[in-house]
């Protein structure tokens, strides 16, 4: 937005200054890998919403952001974060699918084993013949 300059140098001088800033989590992205080419940024997140991410390869640096945004994501639902002037506690079911310590709102830290169990109906063999879990 422009607004009128404190120190008028020229007829009409004005300068711009910042309606929005980037949220805290882009800053946070920004900060730890440099450049962000936003335009990747949502198809990356796309593919993951949909199950169809793909993992880094260093041949050719395809889907680096898919591997950020993955490991971006399981941060914040492993360790909570603070955004938008409030404070998200870990996700319980998250931490215990991976038997990490998780904090409750009280801040006392607590372990959920996780254990699940299958029948035998609910394990079929894929196109490649390995176990995929039909009621995840």
């Amino acid at each position: 937005m422009l607004i009128p300059a404190p120190k008028q140098r020229h007829f009409d001088h004005k300068i711009r200054i910042a309606i929005h800033e980037n949220p805290k989590w882009y800053k946070e992205v920004y900060a730890a890998h440099g450049r962000i080419r936003r335009y990747l940024i949502l198809p990356s997140l796309n593919r993951i919403a949909q199950g169809q991410d793909r993992n880094f390869s260093p041949k050719d640096h395809k889907y680096t952001y898919d591997s950020l945004f993955r490991s971006f994501i399981f941060e914040r639902l492993t360790g909570g974060c603070e955004d938008l002037m409030d404070y998200l506690h870990p996700n319980k079911e998250i931490c215990s699918f991976f038997q990490l310590p998780w904090k409750n709102e009280e801040g006392l830290e607590q372990v959920v084993e996780n254990t699940v169990y299958y029948s035998e109906e609910d394990i079929k063999p894929n196109s490649l013949g390995y176990p995929s879990h039909s009621k995840l």
